[in-house]
């Protein structure tokens, strides 16, 4: 069984600051509901479910025309600096070893693409202090895995 310490996935994460992407503008709607946090003393998802979601969704109120509404059991944050993209390149690399601690069964082969919301755009950019989740779709677009890094932290949403 593999275990990550939390070295191992500050590297990862710091590593998809300059994530290289383009602009998406076919879907600008993602959801990531059932979230599930990685425990780095394990490297195994915690089964307790996140009390809360993401949604992004089309609005005025965003720099690029998006937000990101994160809905905890109290009161919902918006964050207003959100784009979705298409991962390419180099950065396809960050996504896969993400893929690889938290969906240990994923054959990442079998991924044909990858849709990103980059929720903290300019917060992303300068340490890794927003939220990214990843829509891995196969060769037939069905959704195969949601992982999602929330800060300096891994996890997965649910599908």
């Amino acid at each position: 069984m593999k275990t990550f310490s939390l070295a191992a996935l500050v590297v990862l994460v710091a590593g998809m600051v300059p994530l290289a992407a383009r602009a998406e503008s076919a879907s600008n709607e993602m959801v990531c509901s059932r979230i599930q946090m990685l425990n780095l003393e394990t490297g195994k998802l915690d089964p307790n479910v996140v009390a809360g979601e993401f949604t992004v969704y089309r609005s005025p109120l965003g720099l690029r025309g998006l937000v990101a509404e994160f809905k905890p059991s109290n009161s919902p944050r918006i964050e207003k600096d959100v784009e979705i993209t298409i991962v390419t390149g180099k950065a396809m690399n960050h996504v896969k070893e993400l893929s690889a601690l938290v969906l240990p069964d994923l054959n990442f082969e079998n991924v044909k693409s990858v849709r990103a919301a980059n929720i903290g755009v300019k917060a992303n950019r300068e340490d890794s202090a927003g939220s990214w989740i990843f829509e891995l779709r196969g060769h037939d677009g069905k959704v195969l895995g949601k992982p999602l890094q929330i800060g300096w932290g891994g996890g997965l949403c649910g599908i």
